[in-house]
């Protein structure tokens, strides 16, 4: 778990216990949660909101999935920019093209974008 007080850290292990919220890495959710929206982080006061590492990876593949949705075909590159624009972010960093990079090969290996002759198409 990330550095969390020990009581949060309690109190999320019951939460999680009890399936009152779901776990992805250090991102925590409600269960019933569909889809997350996708929020861009262009205006956000607090640099820690625009640090790749703190986006929730279901909001990365929310927008990923976005992209490829709008997209008939898009090249890995393409989709990792389009999806950074989505947040907000005006230049990609390595860093951020590692983290979208990540969910991305994530929503390839649960099929649910489909890799074609070096395009990413929404399945």
């Amino acid at each position: 778990m990330a550095r969390r007080c020990p009581a949060a850290n309690a109190a999320l292990r019951v939460a999680r216990h009890e399936r009152n919220v779901v776990q992805d890495g250090d991102f925590f959710s409600s269960p019933g949660q569909l889809e997350p929206p996708v929020r861009n982080r262009e205006s956000a006061q607090s640099p820690n909101l625009r640090k790749p590492e703190y986006l929730p990876p279901a909001e990365i593949r929310a927008a990923v999935m976005a992209v490829a949705r709008v997209h008939l075909g898009v090249t890995h590159d393409e989709a990792i920019v389009e999806t950074a624009r989505l947040f907000g972010f005006k230049s990609t960093s390595s860093q951020l093209r590692n983290v979208i990079a990540r969910e991305m090969d994530q929503l390839i290996q649960a099929r649910s974008l489909e890799q074609r002759n070096g395009k990413l198409y929404y399945t």
